[in-house]
C-alpha cells in the first residue's frame, strides 16, 4: 500500500470494503508460519488495496512464474478460438498429420485440443520428463509415449500437453505464441516487460514466462472482467466462464489441488480459481468478491497460505466503502514497512581481505568436467568475484547489494525451466556476504527473477580454495520435478577446488 505510480490506482483498503487490520493480520500470519512469500498484491473493484515486496525483491522485477505460464497458453488458445483459427473439438493429430501413422496408439487419434487444455491427454503420468530428456523433437516424443487412458477419461497433470497447445497456436497463427500474445493480449493490457522461454521456434507453453507481479494481476483482472479490457473483448465471456469452471475432477490431488480443473486453471478450495505455478506463483481470482490476489513465493507447499487467505482476506468484506480507521491504516502501513525494510547486519571481515586484496584461481569441479577461472577483489564493505570474465557478483557485508550478471554457473533452477534463450541475458540479483571465520566466506546471492537463492561457500587455505554452491530450491525441485532425470538437473551441491 506504499503509494507509487503504477498501472492501477492504489487506495486505502477500507475504500474498497477491506479491513486494513485483516490485511495486517494476514501478513503477520504469513510470517508466523514462516511462509516464504516474496510479493503480495490484493485488488478489489479494480484498485490496489495493498501491495508489498519482501526485501530485497523489487516490485518492478519480472518473476519466473513456472506453471502459471499455462494460463497464458490457454488464453492464447481462447483468443485463437475467438478468431476462428481453431476449435477445441479439433483432433490434435489434424495439426500434425505427418505423425498420424498406423503405429500410433489408436487413442492418440482420438485426442482433442480440449483434452490438452483439461490435462486429460490419456497419458498415465506427466510426459514432460520424457519430452525434455528425449531428442529435440518434442512433438514426436509426446505422440509416441505410452497411452494409459482414453483421452478425456482421467485428469493427469501433463505439461507436455501444454507444450503441444503452444505448437498448435504457432501453427495456426504463423507466430510464436508470445508474439501472438504481444499483439492480442500484452499490448492491450500494457504489459511491456514479458519474456517466454522457447524450444526452437516454439514457446515452451507449460513454463518459462517471466512477468512482474502487477502484470500477472492484470491477467487476473482480464478474467474477472469476463475477458473484457476497457472497451475491447479480448476473450469471449463464454470462454472465460468455461475455462475457469470445473471441467474435470482432479481426484486425489493434495489439499489445494483437489477442487477441479478447467482450461489450464485450478479451482480454489472455497471460492474462485487461479493460475498456479510451482513454489507459490499465484494469480487468484474471486468473482463473487470482485477480487484478484497475486503472490510470488518460494514454498514447497504453497497451499499452506490458502487458509490464511480465506480467513483474513475473503472474510468480513463490505459491499460498500467502510469508514476509514486511521489507527488501523497505520498498523497496516507499519506492517508493510517491515516487509520492505532493508536488512542491515554487523559487518564481518578477515585479514585475508587486506593480505591479498585481489586473488585469481583456476577452478575445477569434483568430476573434472568443468574448468573455470575466478578472480576475487575486496574494497571496503564490498566483495567481488568474477568467473571467466562473464559472471560477476558484487556483494556487501552490511546489506544486500543489487546488480545484474550474465552467468557461467547458472542461477538456481533447472535447464528445462531456464533454457538457452534466457541464458544469454543478464539476470538481476542481490548479494550479501559474511566471513564465517578468517578463512571461510559465505556469499548469499538472491536471484530476484527466479525467487531462489544460491549460497557460495568459499574456504581458503594457503594457495587453494574450495567452493561449495548450494541452491535453495534443490529439495523443492526434487518434490515438483522428480520426473526430470539428472541429465537436466542435479539436486546436489556443486563443488569445486582451485589453486592460485
Amino acid at each position: 500500500m506504499i503509494m507509487h505510480k503504477k498501472y492501477f490506482e492504489s487506495v486505502i483498503p477500507e475504500d474498497v470494503g477491506i479491513s486494513s487490520l485483516n490485511i495486517a493480520d494476514f501478513l503477520r500470519g504469513v510470517q508466523d508460519m514462516q511462509y516464504q512469500m516474496h510479493s503480495f498484491l490484493i485488488m478489489r473493484h479494480g484498485k490496489v488495496a495493498a501491495e508489498v515486496c519482501e526485501y530485497p525483491y523489487h516490485r518492478e522485477d519480472k518473476r519466473l512464474i513456472y506453471s502459471s505460464s499455462k494460463t497464458f497458453t490457454s488464453t492464447a488458445v481462447g483468443i485463437a478460438v475467438k478468431e476462428g483459427l481453431l476449435n477445441v473439438e479439433d483432433r490434435v493429430l489434424d495439426y500434425f498429420k505427418e505423425y498420424d501413422t498406423p503405429e500410433l496408439d489408436a487413442r492418440v487419434g482420438r485426442m482433442k485440443v480440449e483434452n490438452l487444455l483439461m490435462m486429460a491427454t490419456g497419458h498415465g503420468t506427466d510426459s514432460i520428463g520424457d519430452v525434455c530428456n528425449g531428442d529435440d523433437n518434442w512433438v514426436r516424443t509426446f505422440f509416441t509415449r505410452e497411452m494409459t487412458y482414453e483421452p478425456g477419461e482421467k485428469f493427469v497433470y501433463d505439461s507436455g500437453g501444454t507444450y503441444m497447445l503452444s505448437e498448435i497456436v504457432t501453427k495456426v497463427t504463423g507466430k510464436k505464441m508470445a508474439d501472438y500474445l504481444r499483439e492480442k493480449l500484452l499490448d492491450p493490457l500494457e504489459i511491456k516487460d514479458f519474456l517466454w522461454e522457447t524450444h526452437g521456434q516454439v514457446n515452451t507453453g507449460a513454463w518459462g514466462v517471466l512477468i512482474a507481479p502487477e502484470d500477472l494481476a492484470k491477467l487476473g483482472m482480464l478474467y474477472l472482467q469476463k475477458g473484457k479490457w476497457k472497451e475491447e473483448q479480448i476473450l469471449t465471456q463464454e470462454w472465460v466462464e468455461r475455462a475457469s469452471s470445473e471441467l474435470i475432477r482432479t481426484g486425489a490431488c493434495q489439499h489445494g489441488w483437489s477442487q477441479g480443473y478447467g482450461y489450464q486453471i485450478w479451482r480454489n478450495n472455497e471460492k474462485g480459481y487461479r493460475a498456479d505455478g510451482a513454489f507459490g506463483q499465484l494469480c487468484m481470482v474471486f468473482p463473487e468478491e470482485n477480487m484478484v490476489i497475486a503472490v510470488t513465493a518460494e514454498e514447497a507447499d504453497p497451499s499452506r497460505v490458502f487458509p490464511l487467505i480465506e480467513k483474513y482476506l475473503l472474510a468480513g468484506l463490505s459491499d460498500k466503502p467502510e469508514m476509514r480507521n486511521a489507527k488501523a491504516v497505520e498498523i497496516l502501513m507499519q506492517e508493510l514497512k517491515k516487509w520492505e525494510l532493508p536488512v542491515v547486519t554487523d559487518p564481518t571481515s578477515s585479514y585475508l581481505e587486506f593480505a591479498l586484496p585481489e586473488w585469481e584461481y583456476s577452478l575445477t569441479d569434483e568430476e573434472e568436467r568443468e574448468e573455470h577461472h575466478i578472480r576475487f577483489s575486496f574494497s571496503n564493505s564490498v566483495m567481488e568475484f568474477e568467473i571467466d570474465g562473464i559472471q560477476r557478483i558484487e556483494s556487501s557485508n552490511v546489506t544486500y547489494k543489487d546488480g545484474e550478471t550474465e552467468y557461467v554457473i547458472m542461477p538456481p533452477s533447472c535447464s528445462p525451466i531456464i533454457g538457452e534463450e534466457q541464458r544469454k541475458r543478464k539476470w538481476k540479483y542481490s548479494a550479501h556476504h559474511e566471513w564465517v571465520n578468517d578463512g571461510t566466506v559465505m556469499v548469499s546471492v538472491v536471484y530476484r527473477e527466479t525467487g531462489h537463492v544460491q549460497k557460495w561457500l568459499f574456504t581458503f587455505t594457503d594457495k587453494k580454495v574450495n567452493l561449495v554452491i548450494s541452491n535453495s530450491c534443490k529439495k523443492l525441485f526434487g518434490l515438483f520435478f522428480d520426473m526430470v532425470s539428472d541429465k537436466n538437473v542435479d539436486f546436489a551441491d556443486i563443488r569445486f577446488t582451485g589453486s592460485r
